[in-house]
């Protein structure tokens, strides 16, 4: 974009200027890696002639200490020996101000707060102040104590730290006017397009690096599970967004706990939780017994068609001449034998029985066979 020339009144003159400015307000935000505060050189003060005013209130100290927050690591306070302009009453007073405005949001407010002051906003911080608060002290004369500690100064000590920390995830997708449809044809493989299909799925206000985890995670998860319904779509979607709110609670010390909470609830909705996982696959590997009683005491067999129904009488043989035979033999009495004395009954008008050795056909059997006999040894005697 070519330099816009200034007037003499020190105005850009020709071209879209407005447009120009409100184009370079909206482009990424790039921290340098390589920025470092520069340091400045204090003149000493001779504290003893030296009186201290706020510079809200007008009221005039003969110390800082007691009368004044600490300005932090800020070079804005280096010349104030290290200590804010403003005495305590006013910075509890700011605060208040700040909470109204906010409409009863005091992270907003404390934030803000930050902002002025030019000391770090970190919410781990913030949250040791509110666990104080209850002591009657003010979470704006709290806070520097705390975001001096070593834990918090690590991660940063100005507000320019702050918002290098919010940057560094990357630009937060509002509007998707600028967006291409779908994947350009020239994208490589390694590089990842936000299209307007993309906020379409998920909504905005993401960065594209959690654009492309959502995008990964969701496809992951209907890999591996079953998703034929438009209900299992949704649940999965949800469960990546819970995925990302975890990620993004453990990074900024939030209600990790919640998250995953979440996470599990939906995680159970889709009946993909690891001991549901594991009922599913033990069910593969039951005996058929066992699977028979899991299906009765969790989905119970319905009557059966009149097709399917016992047109044989199957059962009624089976309980007369097995269980009730098995239990005459073993001198049990129930309905089975009963019914089993009762069939036998009935079979035997229909039995034909064997007389006895000495009378009907098998004596006259006998006869016959003794006369043969008789025969053959008597023919034997006369030719001899």
């Amino acid at each position: 974009m070519a330099d816009v020339e200034l007037g003499k009144n020190g105005r850009p003159e020709g071209g879209d200027v407005l447009g120009n400015v409100r184009m370079n307000a909206k482009k990424k935000v790039r921290i340098n890696p390589d920025f470092k505060m520069p340091k400045v050189r204090i003149k000493e003060v001779d504290m003893a002639e030296k009186k201290f005013k706020c510079c809200v209130c007008g009221d005039w100290y003969t110390g800082q200490k007691g009368n004044f927050p600490s300005g932090g690591s800020s070079i804005l306070w280096k010349g104030n020996n290290g200590y804010l302009p403003f005495c305590k009453s006013c910075c509890d007073k700011l605060l208040g101000v700040m909470i109204d405005f906010y409409d009863g949001n005091e992270e907003h407010a404390l934030r803000h707060l930050c902002s002025w002051f030019d000391w770090y906003y970190c919410d781990a911080a913030s949250a040791m102040t509110l666990s104080q608060a209850h002591t009657g002290q003010s979470r704006a004369l709290l806070y520097p104590s705390k975001a001096s500690m070593r834990n918090v100064a690590m991660r940063g000590t100005t507000f320019l730290d702050t918002i290098r920390d919010e940057n560094k995830d990357g630009e937060i997708i509002k509007d998707s006017s600028e967006l291409p449809e779908v994947v350009p044809e020239d994208a490589t493989s390694d590089e990842f397009v936000v299209t307007k299909e993309m906020l379409r799925t998920w909504g905005t206000g993401y960065s594209a690096d959690q654009y492309q985890y959502l995008e990964e995670q969701y496809a992951d998860w209907v890999a591996r599970n079953v998703c034929n319904t438009k209900t299992q779509e949704e649940l999965y979607k949800n469960i990546a967004m819970a995925q990302l709110n975890i990620r993004i609670a453990q990074q900024n010390g939030g209600k990790v706990s919640e998250a995953m909470k979440a996470m599990q609830d939906l995680m159970n909705s889709a009946n993909i939780l690891p001991k549901q996982t594991a009922e599913n696959i033990l069910a593969d590997t039951q005996t058929f017994g066992t699977l028979l009683k899991k299906f009765e005491e969790t989905r119970p067999v319905p009557e059966a068609a009149p097709e399917w129904c016992d047109v044989d009488g199957i059962r009624k043989y089976v309980n007369t001449y097995v269980r009730g035979g098995l239990g005459k033999a073993l001198r049990i009495r129930n309905e089975n034998t009963q019914l089993y004395e009762e069939a036998v009954e009935e079979l035997d008008k229909y039995t034909v029985s064997r007389d006895d050795a000495h009378g009907g056909a098998d004596g006259m059997g006998s006869a016959i066979f003794d006369a043969q006999n008789v025969e053959t040894v008597g023919g034997s005697d006369g030719r001899d």
